[in-house]
């Protein structure tokens, strides 16, 4: 019997060649969680609504129907939250003034008979379907055929739903962004630093040692 020893050359991040790198790259971003990247999404639709009923699915592949899609019950009274309290940033903020206090006061008062906002789920592909929630039309027909209402303000009511359709549309339009970006895509910057914290090092042609 005999013992042999092995050396190797063992690099960090920033001691890689250019090629090197990129291969590190691939491997750390084959490496990323779908459920993590689920958790972001949702934890994010949180801390915008407080507590809701709203769940995500994507598909992110570069393939025909990909996309993100945001699905569940929300109450009207949490989206006016978000927008009175500017939680949505710059993002949402073209929604905030498009009803007027008079009209938002409707609006709830018509909640509290119609119940939770449904947005669909996209049971085909996943990209995103929150244009077709129908709000204004179901509100008005059980409005007026099972509470009573009488001069319903459909103004209002078209008005909401276009907000609705709108917020859910651009975070469905920013969180596939930010798929794509999570995984596919890491900054020289971000990759070293990521490398340093978890104390990951390379083989000479980028191979995790």
């Amino acid at each position: 019997m005999r013992v042999e020893t092995v050396k190797y050359n063992v690099y960090k991040y920033n001691e890689l060649s250019e090629k090197a790198k990129e291969k590190a790259k691939q491997w750390y971003l084959e490496g990323q969680e779908p459920f993590i990247f689920t958790e972001m999404c949702e934890d994010d639709l949180y801390n915008l609504f407080g507590k809701n009923d709203l769940k995500v699915q994507y598909s992110l592949g570069y393939c025909q129907g990909d996309g993100f899609n945001i699905y569940g019950k929300i109450d009207a009274e949490n989206i006016f939250k978000c927008l009175e309290k500017h939680n949505g940033g710059c993002q949402l903020e073209k929604f905030e003034n498009v009803l007027t206090d008079k009209e938002k006061k409707t609006i709830l008062n018509y909640a509290n008979e119609c119940g939770e906002i449904e947005l669909p789920i996209n049971n085909r592909y996943c990209y995103c379907i929150a244009k077709h929630a129908d709000i204004a039309d179901d509100w008005e027909y059980q409005l007026e055929n099972y509470s009573g209402y009488a001069n319903i303000n459909k103004e209002a009511l078209d008005k909401f739903e276009n907000i609705v359709h709108g917020i859910f549309t651009e975070l469905c339009n920013s969180y596939e962004k930010q798929g794509y970006e999570y995984f596919y895509e890491i900054s020289e910057e971000d990759m070293e630093e990521m490398c340093e914290a978890n104390g990951y090092e390379f083989m000479e042609d980028g191979k995790p040692f």
